[in-house]
């Protein structure tokens, strides 16, 4: 069977939870409407950008006008609204599946008082553009240089392992443990566990794991959805029809192709920060590899990263090697 299933941060049921743990919880909750009210405000942020700009062009004296492309300026700023709104609709559908349904009666009632803070935006806007790289085609070059070199060593240093089944002289595929932290749009994800690895990924970012989740479990058709996710940078642009305007399609690959190709892939998430979540005796040497990207740089203390690693890793009859390579860190597992 295909697995997509997804968890919280681990916790021990035996115990009741504490006045500390249930603070937390309540400020995890509140982080995670704030993260959906940042999503569903974007065109409202977005619109106000648009507004100033418009404002400007009508200030324009008559005169003024005879030396600009006036009409096309004016038709410029109605095709930045059109691609707002396309952007508003992707993130829509993002949030509509992420908010927790105790949180849509408040949300109905206090939305236009809801006001996002500008790091929140812009994580939206930074979510949009990182899309490009993990689900369309024009970001496969970008994507091919971020996560083949990691596939191509994981292949290599950790080939997928077939055990000698004695009493049929069958091959019995073994589980190879990869674990992915910081998987960020899960594009990694889903091509490692193609290869037949059964893959844990973790993730601490909302926005992260909000939109990650929409395309592991969307049902989303190839090249279903345009967006635009050039309209936040309209500086340096040659033509706003060719960049600024221009419309990518998403996604490139089906995840319902990727379980019909693969009935039997195995596939996971957990949410929650590294440390927190892996330091628990569960993991202690649970993994046969760690494989990472945009991760070891957020790191506040990256030893404690390492020392983690090494403790989840699976120890037996294994020698361990640590490469850091540019800004990835390699966890290699002989076996």
């Amino acid at each position: 069977m295909a697995s997509l299933s997804s968890s919280n941060e681990s916790n021990n049921k035996n115990e009741a939870p504490s006045e500390d743990d249930i603070l937390n919880d309540e400020a995890e909750e509140r982080h995670h409407l704030e993260c959906n009210i940042a999503m569903l405000q974007y065109s409202i942020f977005m619109k106000t950008e648009i507004e100033r700009r418009e404002n400007h062009l009508k200030q324009i004296s008559n005169v003024q006008k005879q030396y600009l492309p006036y009409e096309k300026m004016i038709n410029d700023i109605k095709k930045l609204k059109q691609a707002v709104h396309a952007n508003q609709v992707l993130l829509n559908n993002i949030a509509d599946d992420s908010i927790y349904d105790k949180h849509r009666e408040y949300l109905n009632a206090n939305f236009v008082r809801c006001t996002s803070k500008p790091h929140q935006m812009s994580k939206v806007k930074t979510i949009i553009e990182q899309i490009v790289r993990d689900w369309s085609k024009e970001g496969e070059v970008e994507r091919n240089e971020c996560y083949l070199p990691i596939i191509n060593e994981l292949k290599k240093r950790l080939p997928i392992r077939n055990n000698t089944n004695n009493d049929n002289n069958s091959n019995v595929e073994e589980d190879c443990r990869v674990l992915i932290p910081g998987f960020g749009l899960a594009r990694i994800l889903v091509d490692i566990a193609a290869l037949g690895y059964a893959v844990e990924g973790n993730e601490f970012d909302y926005f992260m794991i909000f939109a990650s989740t929409y395309f592991l479990n969307g049902g989303l058709a190839p090249y279903s959805i345009d967006i635009f996710p050039y309209i936040h940078s309209p500086c340096n642009i040659l033509s706003k029809d060719a960049h600024l305007l221009k419309p990518v399609k998403i996604p490139d690959l089906s995840t319902i192709d990727v379980l019909k190709e693969n009935p039997n892939l195995k596939m996971r998430m957990c949410s929650g920060e590294f440390l927190h979540v892996y330091r628990n005796k569960e993991y202690i040497e649970h993994f046969d590899c760690i494989t990472t990207c945009f991760f070891v740089d957020t790191a506040p203390n990256i030893i404690e990263y390492i020392q983690v690693s090494i403790c989840i890793l699976y120890a037996i009859h294994t020698l361990l090697r640590i490469v850091l390579y540019n800004t990835v860190l390699y966890i290699y597992i002989y076996i």
